[in-house]
């Protein structure tokens, strides 16, 4: 006979027991999810892998968005669908979520249903995006720390942050979940550069460069040493470029075009006759463009470039906007080969590389006030030959007259042309019986004229 104590009575009806609740709670396991469970955010918790399929088939989908506690787009409900997830998936997130024994764990696992969510992804996707930039044009925008070289050293100026949403960033979660039964957005703003980031630190050093450059500045026969210190007032870098206040390098090429530059001057000429005069302003001549010569000059002192030749920068004024005389230096930049026309002599000079060509009596403009030919500093357009001119006369009839010879020398059709059908050719013709303000000139000696002048070589008027 065997003899068993209490003891041991008790301790096999504990073991028993236990293995009773261990067998229970893995079928229970193997049969239900864990209490905290949620599927695209519907609860499923206690859930069989049926019923919690036939759930996320029966919930419709919630299309209230939300930012936060906040509800930022309220959906349409009549656009309302189910999220059917197919049991086969559930079941694999069944699968993931299993534990031997009940947990307490809690987790949203996400699972793509048969719906499009068409309605999601286009209508209430865009009046989210429009939602959240309507509420930023009344935020604050961050500012980004920069680099900035001002009054000859460099310094870096520090963030700023703001309140605005970080609509993009936004939108990725958004776009994440489509599938959720409600969307439930986090609040992200948008961030600024900082002042040790990697971008702002190189833009530092690229100025600090920048303030160390200097460039031989040449203009005509003149050089100019202009540092970067002195003539930038700031400088910072946007975007991978470089943006200036360079109103010192405007005020010193201001000074050079007052010191060097014929363009739009009263410039001094001594006649042939030998009187001293000064010139009306005219259309002859070059300046130095401000905008075109602080782009060459900025872009020296970034490339580092020591020596810059300023010919690239002038401009000029009616039929050629190139600039003209930039190379001559002589006779107030008017140079030794030009044609020079006197009004009140009625007379024509013509000088080719200092020495005189021609010289012959014209017949100027009528000295009415309306066909005078007009004084100043101009240069030859062009020359054209066999050509005809039209124009209106005072009493507006239109005419046309044949020329073998034409040099046009203003805009509005001034020019020095042979005219045979002119009968007067006194020195006083012009006051009552002049041109219509070209220089008429016989047809017998127009090619003295024509032969011996180039495009763009100067034309001096005076009284």
């Amino acid at each position: 006979m065997i003899f068993i104590n209490k003891g041991t009575k008790w301790l096999a009806a504990g073991l028993g027991a236990v293995v009773l609740i261990c067998g229970g709670s893995f079928f229970y396991q193997k049969q239900h999810f864990n209490r905290n469970i949620e599927i695209n955010g519907v609860k499923v918790g206690g859930m069989s892998v049926a019923e919690a399929t036939q759930k996320l088939k029966t919930t419709k989908l919630n299309n209230n968005v939300y930012l936060g506690e906040k509800l930022l787009v309220k959906g349409s409900d009549s656009t309302n669908s189910t999220n059917a997830v197919s049991q086969e998936k559930v079941q694999e997130i069944f699968n993931k979520q299993f534990s031997l024994f009940p947990s307490g764990r809690s987790y949203d696992y996400q699972a793509k249903g048969d719906s499009d969510y068409s309605y999601r992804k286009n209508e209430l996707r865009a009046a989210v995006k429009s939602e959240l930039e309507r509420l930023n044009v009344s935020r604050t925008a961050p500012k980004d720390a920069y680099a900035e070289l001002k009054n000859g050293s460099v310094h870096v100026i520090n963030a700023k942050k703001g309140n605005q949403y970080d609509v993009n960033k936004i939108m990725q979660e958004y776009d994440k979940q489509f599938s959720d039964n409600q969307i439930k957005l986090t609040t992200a703003y948008t961030q600024p550069i900082s002042a040790d980031s990697k971008q702002v630190q190189a833009d530092k050093a690229k100025l600090e460069k920048l303030a160390d450059q200097k460039v031989n500045y040449t203009v005509q026969n003149k050089t100019y040493t202009l540092a970067a210190k002195d003539v930038i007032n700031s400088a910072k870098i946007v975007d991978g470029k470089y943006e200036y206040d360079a109103a010192n390098l405007k005020k010193k090429i201001d000074d050079i075009n007052d010191s060097q530059s014929t363009l739009d001057k009263n410039l001094k000429f001594k006649t042939t006759g030998g009187s001293e005069i000064t010139l009306d302003k005219g259309t002859y001549g070059w300046a130095l463009s401000p905008i075109k010569a602080t782009r060459s000059i900025t872009t020296a002192f970034e490339k580092g470039d020591s020596n810059l030749n300023a010919k690239s920068d002038i401009y000029g004024e009616g039929y050629t906007e190139n600039g003209l005389g930039y190379n001559t230096t002589s006779n107030s930049g008017i140079g030794n080969s030009y044609v020079e026309v006197s009004i009140s002599q009625q007379h024509v000079w013509v000088y080719k590389n200092g020495t005189q060509v021609a010289s012959l009596n014209v017949v100027t403009g009528t000295n009415d006030g309306n066909y005078n030919t007009p004084t100043g500093l101009y240069y030859i357009m062009y020359k054209q030959t066999n050509t005809t001119l039209r124009g209106k006369n005072a009493d507006n009839s239109a005419y046309a007259s044949p020329v073998s010879r034409w040099a046009p020398f203003t805009l509005d059709g001034c020019g020095f042309h042979d005219a045979n059908w002119r009968k007067n050719w006194s020195s006083t013709a012009y006051l009552n019986d002049g041109s219509h303000g070209c220089v008429n000139v016989r047809p017998s000696q127009i090619n003295q004229i024509y032969d011996n002048v180039e495009q763009y070589e100067p034309v001096v008027i005076y009284s």
